[in-house]
């Protein structure tokens, strides 16, 4: 996804994810890993229809703040 940003030429700085709940719990430690290298480049996240499932606040505590 870093070389399409790049390609681009795109703002980084005006971008942000938005993950869903169900897509974080699928495979957390690698959803952590990719969201600390995008956010490392300036990309920025939002969590959509977070406590709607499984999750709770201790997955937020494994998150770094990405906003």
């Amino acid at each position: 996804m870093l070389d399409v940003l790049e390609r681009s030429g795109a703002p980084v700085a005006h971008l942000r994810l938005e993950l869903t709940e169900t897509a974080m719990l699928d495979s957390v430690e690698d959803c952590v890993l990719k969201m600390e290298q995008l956010h490392a480049h300036g990309v920025r996240f939002s969590l959509d229809d977070f406590g709607t499932g499984y999750a709770s606040l201790t997955y937020l505590k494994r998150l770094r703040s990405t906003s």
